[in-house]
């Protein structure tokens, strides 16, 4: 399946992303002539404060509250993989091989694994996921207070492209929905079937046991089939409003 590649897309990725949320924070800041866009206004007019307390609607028959947005915010806030796998079999590391491929790792967080196994170490799995975690919710802060304060409440509901509405340079964040859709996309196909994998080979269900065959490149091909197929349900039922409560269902039950 070719997982080398795959890591070196995710520099590129990477930068991508950083320019589009970059554009999206200065477009924040900036004058926009627009009713529902407030840009630089929307800080000392009081918009922000407006924008704190909750404005649920009905959409589609549909009546939203705090649980419901929970459900729809909780998969994406849940989905960042941790990178916390060395280079190095663990009975052949020195300790300085050790320290270097954990930080390495760290430093990468939800870059793809460098190999074809899992291999994580005790202390690099905990500070890899909680370092995931806690970079992706300030993100998520950041983001919030900032559209928050530069687009009305109005805006936020009804306007789903505010962001490249308001934004410096909008090709940028059009650009970074490409790029968090084709890593989200290529996460998908190259962890999910390994853990998969990694699940039939441990014997949890006798019935999984298909899905811990691999071919001659150690590349789990009934796995990678299924989760394929399974993300391409998802992909036809359309709606993200219905997709996502399920898999929030799925996330939490883990928990």
């Amino acid at each position: 399946m070719g997982v080398s590649w795959v890591v070196k897309l995710q520099y590129w990725l990477i930068v991508i992303l950083a320019l589009a949320i970059s554009s999206f924070l200065v477009g924040c800041f900036l004058h926009h002539d627009n009713k529902q866009l407030l840009g630089i206004k929307g800080w000392t007019t009081g918009n922000i404060a407006n924008n704190l307390w909750p404005h649920y609607t009905v959409d589609n028959g549909v009546k939203y509250d705090f649980w419901q947005c929970l459900s729809l915010f909780f998969r994406y806030v849940s989905c960042c993989y941790f990178r916390c796998v060395n280079d190095f079999k663990p009975n052949k590391q020195t300790k300085t091989q050790r320290g270097g491929g954990g930080g390495r790792n760290f430093i990468y967080l939800f870059f793809f694994w460098k190999r074809m196994e899992i291999e994580w170490t005790n202390v690099w799995c905990g500070i890899g996921t909680i370092s995931a975690i806690m970079t992706t919710s300030f993100v998520y802060l950041v983001m919030g207070i900032a559209a928050a304060g530069a687009v009305t409440s109005e805006g936020l509901l009804k306007n789903y492209l505010c962001m490249v509405d308001i934004a410096a340079l909008p090709l940028f964040v059009f650009m970074g929905i490409y790029a968090a859709t084709l890593s989200s996309a290529l996460s998908v196909q190259l962890c999910a079937p390994r853990i998969l994998m990694s699940v039939a080979n441990d014997n949890v269900l006798p019935s999984l046991k298909v899905f811990g065959k691999t071919n001659k490149k150690g590349d789990p091909v009934a796995s990678a089939f299924t989760c394929c197929g399974i993300s391409l349900i998802c992909v036809i039922i359309g709606d993200l409003n219905i997709v996502a409560p399920l898999i929030t269902q799925v996330c939490q039950s883990c928990l």
